[in-house]
C-alpha cells in the first residue's frame, strides 16, 4: 500500500527534479544570452537576426518553456499561469525583435540592452527562470544539494539582469582606472569631468542590488547555504567580465575568495535573529565584493581614482546593503534560521 507520506516524498521528489530541469534549461536560455551579446560587443559587423548566437539563445528558450509549459501534477495552477505568461511575453519580445532588426537593423553598444524587443526578451526571461523559486516555496530544503534549484534559479535571474545592466557593470566597465579631471565647482567643463566617476559610482550601487536582493531573497526563504554566495557573485562577475573577453582578468577570481568570505561570515550568523542577521547580509556582501574587486583591479590593471573615491564607493555600496537587508526584515517570519 502507498502511504500519503510516500506520495509527498514522491511528489517533492518529481517536483524536484523538475525544477533541476527548469534551471539546466535556464542556464541554457543565460548562456546564449551572453554569447550573444559577446558577438554584439565584439563583432559590431552583425547585421542579421540569423546568427548562431541567436539560434543558441532561441533554442534554449524553447527548451525552457517548452519544459515550463508540459502539463504537470506538481505545479500550482498560478505557477502554471505565470509559465504561460513569461512565454506569451518572450514569444512576442522574439517575434518583435526579428521585425524589429528587418526593420532598423541590428542594435550596436547601449541601445541594444535597452532595445523595447529585447526588454521583453528580458522580462519573459526572468519570469521563466524563477520558475523553480515560486514552485518550491512550499517545500522545506535543507542543505546545499536540496536549496540546488532555489539557488541556480535566483542565480540566472541575477545574471540576466546583469546582463542587460552591463553598461554600468564594474566587471565590464573600467572606470576607476581613469584618471579624474579636476576642474573647479562652477567652472566650465565641471560636469563634464566628473561624469566618469559619477556613472563608475552608479554602476557599483547599481550592482549592489543586482547581487544583494538575490541573497536575500534566499535567506528569507531560508535557502541560503554555505556556498549559496560564492556560486551567486562568481557566476555574476565571470559571465559578465566575459563578454567583454576579460578585460579585467582577475574579476573572477575576485568574486570567488570574496564569495566563499562572505559565506563563512554569513554562516557564523546564521544563529543571531533576523532584524540583525538580514542588514549584516546586506552589508557584508558588496563590502568583500568590491573591496576585491578594486584590490584586484589594482593589482592587474591600475586604478587611478583618490583613495577617498575608491573606499567611499566601497562604504556607500556597503550602507546600501544594509538599508536593503533593513528593508527586508518584516518579510522574515518569526523562528530559527533554517540557512545550513
Amino acid at each position: 500500500m502507498v502511504t500519503a507520506t510516500s506520495s509527498a516524498g514522491r511528489g517533492a521528489t518529481y517536483s524536484g527534479r523538475r525544477q533541476v530541469v527548469t534551471v539546466l534549461a535556464g542556464s541554457w536560455v543565460v548562456l546564449g544570452v551572453f554569447i550573444d551579446g559577446w558577438a554584439h560587443f565584439n563583432r559590431p559587423s552583425l547585421e542579421t537576426f540569423f546568427t548562431p548566437w541567436h539560434g543558441l539563445l532561441y533554442s534554449g528558450a524553447a527548451a525552457l518553456f517548452g519544459w515550463l509549459l508540459l502539463p504537470s501534477p506538481s505545479v500550482a495552477r498560478r505557477d502554471r499561469v505565470w509559465a504561460v505568461a513569461a512565454a506569451a511575453i518572450f514569444t512576442a519580445g522574439g517575434l518583435g525583435d526579428l521585425a524589429w532588426h528587418q526593420t532598423f537593423g541590428v542594435e550596436t553598444g547601449i541601445d541594444a540592452l535597452v532595445s523595447p524587443t529585447h526588454l521583453l526578451l528580458m522580462l519573459g526571461g526572468l519570469l521563466g527562470l524563477t520558475a523553480p523559486l515560486r514552485e518550491s516555496r512550499q517545500q522545506r530544503l535543507e542543505g546545499f544539494r536540496a536549496a540546488l534549484p532555489a539557488l541556480g534559479s535566483v542565480t540566472l535571474a541575477a545574471a540576466l539582469s546583469a546582463f542587460f545592466l552591463l553598461y554600468v557593470s564594474p566587471f565590464a566597465a573600467d572606470a576607476p582606472t581613469m584618471a579624474l579631471t579636476t576642474i573647479p565647482e562652477g567652472a566650465p567643463g565641471h560636469e563634464a569631468a566628473e561624469a566618469p566617476a559619477v556613472a563608475g559610482l552608479a554602476a557599483y550601487l547599481v550592482s549592489t542590488a543586482v547581487v544583494v536582493i538575490p541573497v536575500l531573497l534566499l535567506r528569507i526563504r531560508g535557502v541560503l547555504p554555505f556556498g549559496a554566495i560564492t556560486v551567486l557573485v562568481t557566476s555574476v562577475a565571470t559571465l559578465s567580465a566575459a563578454v567583454t573577453q576579460f578585460e579585467q582578468p582577475a574579476a573572477p577570481i575576485a568574486a570567488l575568495i570574496a564569495g566563499l568570505v562572505a559565506d563563512a561570515v554569513v554562516r557564523s550568523g546564521r544563529n543571531l535573529p533576523a532584524s540583525t542577521q538580514l542588514p549584516a547580509i546586506g552589508a557584508v556582501v558588496p563590502l568583500l565584493l568590491w573591496g576585491a574587486q578594486l584590490l584586484a583591479l589594482a593589482v592587474t590593471i591600475g586604478v587611478r581614482w583618490p583613495a577617498e573615491l575608491l573606499i567611499g564607493v566601497v562604504l556607500l555600496s556597503t550602507m546600501f546593503g544594509a538599508v536593503l537587508g533593513l528593508l527586508a526584515v518584516p518579510r522574515v517570519r518569526s523562528g530559527r534560521d533554517s540557512t545550513r
